[in-house]
């Protein structure tokens, strides 16, 4: 399954790269979701190298799903950020500005709702 993590707000850019190094970095992750940065064009201020736009992840199974959520609310915990962070797969968008266990169990129905018999990319 494919997730794409878009950050919104102050600091997108710093915030989005402090959750892909956290996830990347914590083995229950990386043992199965595979992250990916993808950058933005860049503005006059980038010097032609682009921001980091968004995080793709591909994720093996639903535990991994389950694991990458814990890694980010961890990461939510540590860094306080108050950024928007956005969820997508495919037409499904869920949008978190804090994060609790209610948080984690909407996301994960949220993204898998319709997984069965759905073929993936």
């Amino acid at each position: 399954m494919r997730i794409d993590i878009k950050i919104e707000g102050l600091d997108a850019d710093d915030e989005l790269a402090s959750l892909a190094d956290w996830l990347e970095g914590d083995p229950a992750v990386s043992a199965g979701v595979r992250v990916e940065r993808r950058m933005g064009a860049g503005g006059e201020e980038d010097l032609g190298l682009g921001t980091l736009e968004l995080l793709q992840l591909i994720i093996e199974n639903g535990f991994d799903l389950g694991d990458l959520l814990l890694g980010y609310g961890a990461w939510r915990l540590a860094r306080r950020s108050r950024a928007t962070v956005v969820f997508r797969r495919g037409d499904r968008e869920i949008q978190l500005t804090d994060i609790d266990p209610d948080d984690i169990d909407r996301v994960i129905a949220g993204l898998e709702e319709g997984e069965e018999g759905e073929a993936e990319a």
